[in-house]
């Protein structure tokens, strides 16, 4: 009996002391040498580390964090082996000491300055859900007509799709109208690039009566053309010159850029077709609508984004096609867990806005859209419509 009592009190003991030096580790923030990096104890997500290398010591790994534009977080273990040093991007991380395992893990995360956060958040102009705001829209944009998207004309089975319709229409498209999918020939699946269209052109049509056609930038021209539902793929290598853009762009009266990678549309759209659009968009005599991708690119600076895929094809530009003036667009802000944290905007969320101002020596403003609502150009004026 006295054993039996004697092992139950160590037990107790063990398991006090055990919760006593989780709560010391795990609420005992670590700060690095690095500049607002907090590490506590944990690991990232399994399987989502993009990268894993060796490294001398923590704040080397930090180093090499900061380094590297897709890394937002890491965690690092002191016990030699490749995977010494792990790099994430998004992630779920695993937080506490009894997620450290046997290597004893940090999980190491950047955080903004309060200060930093003060400086820029000025340029998010819809921070309160204002519909109405200023975008620098000048006479050259009095005729121009866009309507920019999250989510195009749907969100959910039951959601009302009457105001996002009736605005479209009151932008009275006309002429031949043109779905841009090159996006989808980014990081995005194969089959995706003939998945979407279907998806796009159903209710476009049922809901406005405008007849999409399908192309891709990059496959214009080539030996083989393959037929399918409202357009062409073509096979082969592309001639993205001025005149073809322009032989493209004949009889089109809507252009509507698709969702995807939206670095790799940028990359497309900037060998010759963005030279032929912009005029055409400004002038009025092209309707621009875009979901996603495409909508990100219609503004004056596409570095907001955890997808980077393409980032290397952009060779350090992160110019989008500038049709919305100072304004630069973030879809699915609602939708993204990237950008919200124990409901609050998150620090991703604030670090990504801090780059965006330096980008545009802070004369760019950010406009956040939710799934279901539409950044509608019209009179030379700006605002959101929301179904």
């Amino acid at each position: 009996m006295r054993l039996n009592a004697l092992l139950s009190l160590l037990l107790g003991q063990l398991a006090f002391a055990k919760r006593t030096l989780h709560n010391l580790i795990d609420n005992d923030l670590q700060l690095v040498e690095q500049p607002n990096i907090i590490c506590r104890s944990g690991q990232g997500e399994a399987w989502k580390a993009y990268d894993e290398t060796y490294s001398s010591g923590i704040d080397d790994c930090a180093k090499h964090c900061l380094g590297d534009p897709q890394c937002l977080a890491l965690d690092f273990t002191a016990v030699i082996k490749p995977d010494m040093c792990r790099l994430f991007g998004t992630n779920k991380p695993r937080l506490g000491l009894e997620f450290a395992g046997r290597d004893n893990r940090r999980y190491c995360y950047q955080v903004m300055d309060p200060n930093e956060i003060k400086r820029v958040a000025a340029s998010w102009i819809n921070s309160n859900g204002e519909k109405v705001f200023e975008c620098g829209l000048g006479p050259r944009h009095s005729q121009a007509r866009m309507f920019l998207t999250s989510s195009m004309f749907f969100v959910n089975e039951s959601q009302n799709t009457t105001k996002l319709v009736e605005a479209f229409m009151s932008l009275k498209p006309k002429g031949k109208a043109l779905w841009i999918g090159d996006a989808l020939l980014g990081a995005r699946s194969y089959l995706s690039r003939f998945q979407t269209f279907p998806v796009s052109h159903s209710p476009v049509k049922k809901l406005t009566g405008v007849d999409l056609q399908w192309t891709f930038l990059d496959g214009l021209t080539g030996a083989i053309g393959l037929k399918g539902l409202a357009g062409t793929i073509g096979l082969g290598k592309s001639n993205h010159s001025v005149d073809s853009m322009k032989e493209l762009l004949e009889g089109v009266g809507v252009v509507y850029l698709a969702g995807g990678d939206h670095m790799h549309l940028m990359h497309s759209m900037r060998k010759a077709f963005a030279e032929v659009l912009i005029p055409r968009v400004l002038d009025g005599s092209i309707l621009l609508m875009s979901v996603s991708a495409g909508t990100i690119d219609a503004g004056r600076d596409i570095g907001f984004s955890t997808e980077l895929d393409s980032l290397a094809k952009l060779q350090g530009n992160l110019s989008g096609l500038g049709l919305v003036g100072d304004c630069s667009l973030r879809p699915h802000f609602n939708s993204q867990a990237a950008w919200h944290d124990e409901g609050t905007v998150s620090q991703l969320f604030w670090r990504k806005l801090a780059e965006q101002h330096d980008r545009t020596s802070g004369k760019g403003k950010l406009v956040t859209l939710n799934d279901g609502e539409a950044f509608l150009v019209k009179d030379g004026r700006a605002s959101i419509v929301r179904s």
